[in-house]
This record gives C-alpha cells, sequence and structure tokens, in this order.
C-alpha cells in the first residue's frame, strides 16, 4: 500500500489504491485496507481528508510526498506551474535510473 503512495501524483481513494494494486498480488479485502490505512494514519505515516460521504471520499497519501501531488482545482496558475515543473523533474529522473539499471546512457550523454 505505501509503495502505491509512494510513486502517486494525486491523493488516493481506497477504490484508486486497489486499481493500482501489483498484479502479482491479490488486493487485500476492503475491511483490511481500510483497517491499515486508519492504523498508518494513526501512526502519521500516512495521511487522510475526506468525510466518507458520497461525494467526499477519503483520500490518502504520504506526508512526504506532498510536494509532488497535483494541487487541487482552486490552484494558481504559478503553483500549477511549479507543481508541473517538479513533476517533469521526478518523472525524468526516474527515465534516468531506469535507464541506468538498464545499461543504456542518457540521451545526448556519452561520447562519440
Amino acid at each position: 500500500m505505501e509503495a502505491i503512495l509512494a510513486s502517486a501524483y494525486a491523493k488516493m481513494t481506497h477504490m484508486e489504491i486497489v486499481e493500482h494494486w501489483p498484479e502479482d498480488r491479490n488486493p487485500p479485502e476492503r475491511s483490511t485496507l481500510y483497517r491499515w490505512l486508519r492504523a498508518a494514519t494513526e501512526e502519521g505515516r500516512v495521511s487522510c481528508d475526506g468525510s466518507s460521504a458520497r461525494n467526499d471520499a477519503y483520500c490518502y497519501w504520504l506526508p512526504d510526498r506532498a510536494p509532488m501531488l497535483r494541487p487541487d482545482d482552486g490552484a494558481s496558475k504559478e503553483e500549477m506551474q511549479a507543481w508541473n515543473e517538479r513533476y517533469v523533474t521526478e518523472v525524468l529522473a526516474q527515465i534516468d535510473r531506469h535507464q541506468a539499471a538498464r545499461g543504456i546512457r542518457p540521451a545526448g550523454g556519452g561520447s562519440a
């Protein structure tokens, strides 16, 4: 569960967490996941907002991940631009790490 939230770019509902569950593992029962999320929230490892109402579902995220979460709809143009820059930088770094792990040199890098 925390691995899913560690790569999220938005706060996630219970259902979104289940949708992102690794395909090689069975997702937990709904009650089990809620129990895990509640315990992680109480321990401060996971943050939560929402009221569980139909139009205000509980959403979860890792506190350290907050700067990488897409701003809410009411964000200013400047806030969105700053988030976009952080997002692009992180995605490009992930690509570089993936390529390095596979022994692929970054585009434009290296000698002729």
